[in-house]
């Protein structure tokens, strides 16, 4: 028997991560990236929505851009980045603007006069340093200050604090009756130790807060208890004399700053809370010609709990959240998943049953499973034929999961890449190990419920970053999968060879996704097309509900899942500390 794979291929290279910083720097890279760019439905309202920054210098221009591992954001940060740096008019960029036209020619119209003169100084923040926010940006904005040879005539705490040190380096001996540079070496190795003067001047100009924080503690222990006082403030005042400096506003525009993977931030709370809070209101906010862009891979209220309620009120006031949506991830996908309608197989195995496309379309309108595509004919093409092997409930969940609970290696582009090594649970295994017809010559299709194996760590009780309701819906799992194994002990079949543990699951990952968990739900879901298969699956969920595993709210007629009776202290401790 002929398996999928015959007629799908994997192009994985397609989803290869983008590091902006080094991409942004590495010309010819940049250049192909740029050329290249085929920006989707979603990629263009979230260009477009960010760049009103531009025009309308009173938006919140600190720019936060959801949205889940692997949908381009740190590639449409990179576009976005080679906008603001360069005029309209370059012909670097003229491909960019040529392939958006093709998209919306009106867009593409706005946008080049809007960038019709002029550049950005663009900085780039490294999240790898796993250093405080403030620490990161300065040091991004006085990399990109030197890259492009502006002299800043702006001194920071850590200018001065290295000034001091080559004064006194410098003096030696000659200094009078003290050797300051001596002295402090002692000094830090008393504070520091193991902690080297060169080092840590390596560390001043590298913009490290926790180096000047031992130069302080050093030079207060060598003073008597004197401290430093430094005449420069903080990162706010910095940036507000850089941007209305002279020379920078002769050469530039404005100041964009990048930062991918912003959420490690949030999560670690590195940052002043002060300091962060004035970047967003004093900088972007009231100075017109400054906007930040922060990328994240949840909605920003997935991280507001990490926060106190007034703290998280105040930044949501100041941010302007950029959802960038699933609309056109249809096309990407497609260019990863390469179905060979042309191949023996396919003419002769799948097309003459290709009819069962046709059944599946209607549910796929009537439970919305694709907002943004309102034509049933692409629906039918881009997303049955073109991403073979996939049903469309599980293709609509695999999109809502990995927004919602996914993580850098349980993405929608992992799923079809096979960049985990085709783990199980992924397109890439299903793929692999499936024949093209199962039982009664019905095309093979991976169902919804496939998709908790490909979830499973996510999907943990352990799992300390589910929110509340996630949490209940799989709490209400494992509660109805124990019931269940309650239920079938002393039985003839494999507990883990039951078949209503996968409607249990298709149940899990329906309220997941907040799809009605009715019966003709479940079924579709399931792929039952044929009478005698619906009929099983309505057995399996009354012999649930008979045993306690899963209630029927007569109401609405929508299967719950078993309500948690808590859970053991040991586990919570466990996932906590």
């Amino acid at each position: 028997m002929a398996k999928i794979a015959e007629v799908v291929k994997l192009k994985s290279g397609y989803a290869n991560f983008v590091e902006l910083k080094s991409a942004f720097e590495a010309s010819q890279e940049n250049a192909d990236r740029m050329a290249m760019y085929r920006p989707t439905k979603a990629h263009r309202a979230a260009f477009e929505r960010i760049c009103r920054g531009l025009y309308q210098p009173n938006d919140k221009k600190f720019y936060l851009l959801s949205g889940s591992y692997g949908t381009g954001k740190s590639h449409l940060c990179l576009m976005t980045a080679n906008v603001l740096s360069r005029s309209s008019g370059d012909p670097e960029i003229a491909g960019f603007y040529e392939n958006y036209a093709k998209l919306d020619s009106e867009k593409a119209k706005l946008l080049k006069n809007i960038r019709k003169d002029g550049q950005y100084l663009v900085a780039i923040c490294d999240y790898h340093s796993g250093r405080h926010f403030e620490d990161v940006v300065m040091k991004a904005v006085f990399e990109a200050c030197k890259a492009k040879g502006l002299n800043t005539g702006v001194e920071t705490e850590f200018d001065e604090a290295e000034r001091q040190l080559a004064e006194w380096q410098q003096k030696g001996d000659k200094g009078g009756i003290r050797n300051f540079y001596q002295d402090f070496g002692k000094a830090l190795s008393s504070v520091a130790p193991g902690l080297s003067v060169e080092q840590l001047r390596a560390g001043l100009k590298n913009y490290d807060s926790d180096v000047l924080g031992k130069f302080c503690a050093a030079f207060k222990e060598m003073m008597g208890g004197v401290t430093f006082q430094a005449q420069a403030g903080n990162l706010i005042p910095i940036l507000r004399k850089l941007v209305k400096s002279k020379d920078f506003k002769e050469r530039f525009k404005g100041l964009a700053v990048f930062f991918d993977e912003f959420q490690y931030t949030l999560e670690k709370r590195a940052y002043a809370k002060d300091v962060l809070h004035g970047f967003m209101e004093t900088i972007c906010k009231n100075e017109p010609n400054v906007m930040f862009v922060g990328c994240i891979h949840k909605d920003f209220k997935s991280y507001a709990d990490r926060f106190s309620k007034d703290d998280a009120a105040v930044m949501s006031a100041r941010i302007t959240q950029v959802d960038l949506l699933n609309e056109g991830i249809e096309e990407i996908i497609g260019a990863i998943v390469e179905t060979d309608k042309k191949s023996e197989v396919w003419k002769k195995e799948i097309a003459p049953k290709a009819g069962v496309f046709d059944q599946l379309v209607p549910p796929c309108k009537s439970l919305d499973l694709f907002p943004w595509i309102a034509d049933v004919d692409r629906i039918r093409q881009r997303v049955l034929e073109d991403i073979y092997g996939v049903h469309p409930m599980a293709l609509s969940c695999l999109l809502k999961l990995s927004s919602e609970i996914g993580s850098d290696a349980r993405s929608t582009f992992t799923f079809f890449s096979g960049d985990v090594g085709g783990e199980k649970g992924s397109y890439a295994d299903f793929i692999t190990n499936a024949d093209i017809t199962v039982g009664g010559g019905k095309l093979n299709l991976y169902t919804v419920d496939r998709l908790f194996t490909f979830f499973q760590k996510e999907l943990s009780q352990k799992n300390p970053e589910l929110r509340e309701g996630q949490r209940q819906h799989v709490n209400g799992y494992y509660a109805s999968l124990d019931a269940l194994r309650k239920a079938t002990e002393g039985g003839l079949l494999g507990f883990q060879e039951d078949e209503r543990i996968q409607v249990l699951r298709a149940i899990l990952i329906c309220q997941l996704c907040q799809i009605p968990t009715s019966l003709e739900n479940i079924q579709f879901g399931l792929y039952c097309l044929s009478p005698s298969e619906k009929k099983q699956v309505d057995g399996y969920l009354k012999d649930l509900v008979k045993n306690g595993a899963v209630f029927l709210r007569q109401q609405s007629k929508t299967y719950e899942l078993a309500a948690s009776i808590g859970e053991d202290p040991y586990d919570l401790i466990e996932r906590y500390v």
